[in-house]
């Protein structure tokens, strides 16, 4: 990804509208990595410097471009309202106004019902691996229980006897094989008989009309 990456801010570079940049979480831009809320690396963010966004795209230097293009520059914002439409200038203003302690509880509430949406998530996801995993582990020692049971020495008797044992797969197998060649036997069959119903019909009607034709021509030249 370095390379599309810096391919993609060398194409920035001399621009006035907009800012492509890499930031090290691990030293000088620590802190603002903390409170863009950058959890893994590499990690895309877009937007106001104020309220940076995850980018979701590809990460291709095509990819990369298109969205640059479409989406990098001033953008709605306390320090560009006269890029905000109504509503969203509407809203704005509205947060302006507010107290800097109403302002970083309402923050904070958004963040805690953000952190809760990814922990629930979380919590999903693991309760679905350990169902995945409890589930294989059963059906390996059903699958082991049903061999220790007899299947295992009844199996070596039968190879003993020269048996050949079908297993329940085979015997689908086996009979979606019989009902597909049923269907097709059935296509022949259905060919054939329309071949004769109408094929010979048309013969015998093309035999007819040559038949006339020739008396036709055979009148014709009696006239003459």
């Amino acid at each position: 990804m370095k390379p599309d990456w810096d391919k993609l801010s060398e194409e920035f570079k001399d621009s006035k509208t907009a800012l492509v940049v890499d930031v090290d979480c691990t030293t000088d831009g620590k802190s603002l990595c903390e409170v863009a809320g950058v959890k893994s690396f590499p990690t895309i963010k877009h937007g106001d410097p104020n309220n940076l966004e995850d980018y979701k795209g590809g990460r291709d230097f095509d990819s990369l471009k298109k969205f640059a293009d479409a989406n990098l520059g001033p953008r709605c914002s306390p320090a560009s309202l006269d890029l905000c439409d109504s509503e969203k200038k509407a809203v704005l203003e509205n947060f302006m106004k507010m107290s800097p302690s109403d302002l970083e509880a309402g923050i904070k509430e958004k963040a805690d019902a953000m952190a809760k949406v990814e922990a629930d998530h979380k919590s999903f996801i693991d309760n679905l691996q350990k169902s995945y995993v409890e589930g294989g582990e059963k059906k390996d020692k059903d699958i082991e229980d049903i061999h220790k049971s007899g299947l295992r020495l009844m199996k070596a008797v039968a190879t003993k006897r020269g048996l050949t044992i079908k297993s329940s797969r085979q015997d689908w197998v086996g009979l979606a094989l019989a009902v597909v060649g049923m269907f097709v036997v059935a296509g022949i069959l259905g060919g054939v008989v329309m071949y004769m119903c109408f094929g010979e019909g048309s013969v015998q009607h093309k035999k007819v009309e040559k038949v006339e034709n020739k008396e036709t021509v055979e009148k014709a030249e009696k006239n003459d």
